[in-house]
């Protein structure tokens, strides 16, 4: 199963700096859930559509709901609302 993701971030935008820690942080949360352990479910691959803004991801047969959880947990800070669309 795949999801594109939008990250909206409100009326002011983000700065330079901003930008780069969400991506590392989204890039963080795909390599913890494509890391490869016995008897463990991992991520397929990531793409970034939109640095900062828009990402496409495979979560191959990870259960997508716990997946977006951790997401969240990973951006919560930041103050971003996270949109996940899930496409066949």
């Amino acid at each position: 199963m795949e999801i594109e993701i939008f990250l909206e971030s409100g009326e002011d935008g983000l700065a330079r700096e901003q930008v780069e820690r969400i991506d590392a942080r989204i890039r963080q949360w795909h390599a913890e859930g494509a890391e490869l352990r016995y008897d463990k479910k991992c991520f397929g691959s990531l793409t970034a559509m939109e640095t900062g803004k828009r990402y496409r991801v495979d979560l191959a047969q990870v259960d997508p709901v716990r997946a977006i959880r951790e997401l969240h947990a990973h951006l919560y800070r930041h103050g971003l609302r996270v949109f996940a669309h899930f496409l066949p």
